[in-house]
């Protein structure tokens, strides 16, 4: 049987199973294994967090990548990771990625990965410096909230300047000034800055009660 532009039909199945194989052998070579080593901080409780939030882990086995998604998901990581950090009052973490050796950011990374073979599995490695705990130095409720509301607001100065914590207590104030009767309260997330230099931060929440 002869196709439309003269081949045979059996040619045709072959060449087609010929290039779907090449095809599948081209995208396999695109794969990048790698192994992945996350220094730890000596805060188990930060450990497990930045475990969690890392792409290189969760999805190292998972989803396979090329070297350009590699760096990619380096840089993905740098970023989670650094959010993970300040949640815990870490806001000068130093986070390094090295991969084959190299910093992330290296510029001759990327022809150094595509040219290198499958096996063994690129060395990817992530050393983090927490740094130090900042602190709350300020921290102030402005609005006509009344005193029973204003009992939720338990930030106190001196306290290691978590995000979680720092957010949670604003949820906090609204529910209770919902239970009190303001059922339209609102409590935005607040002015929050930070002073390097003295390692601390300022927190200002505005909260809007409404009508009762």
């Amino acid at each position: 049987m002869t196709g439309p532009f003269g081949w045979s039909g059996s040619m045709c199945v072959v060449s087609a199973c010929t290039a779907l194989a090449l095809g599948a052998a081209s995208a396999a070579a695109d794969f990048l294994p790698y192994s992945l080593e996350i220094e730890a901080t000596g805060d188990a409780t930060v450990d497990t967090a930045i475990a969690d939030a890392s792409l290189l882990r969760s999805l190292r086995d998972e989803s396979p990548v090329g070297p350009f998604a590699l760096l990619a998901r380096a840089e993905s990581d740098e970023a989670r990771l650094d959010t993970v950090l300040r949640s815990f009052g870490y806001y000068d973490a130093k986070i390094l990625i090295r991969i084959a050796g190299r910093e992330s950011d290296d510029p001759g990374l990327l022809p150094l990965l595509e040219s290198l073979p499958h096996e063994p599995p690129v060395d990817v490695r992530i050393s983090i410096t927490p740094g130090p705990v900042y602190r709350l130095r300020t921290v102030r409720l402005e609005g006509p909230v009344p005193a029973n509301a204003r009992a939720a607001f338990d930030l106190t100065p001196g306290e290691p300047a978590r995000a979680q914590d720092v957010l949670a207590v604003g949820e906090a104030v609204r529910e209770a000034l919902r239970e009190d009767g303001f059922a339209l309260a609102e409590v935005p997330p607040p002015d929050a800055l930070v002073d390097h230099h003295t390692r601390t931060m300022d927190v200002v929440y505005r909260a809007e009660p409404g009508p009762r």
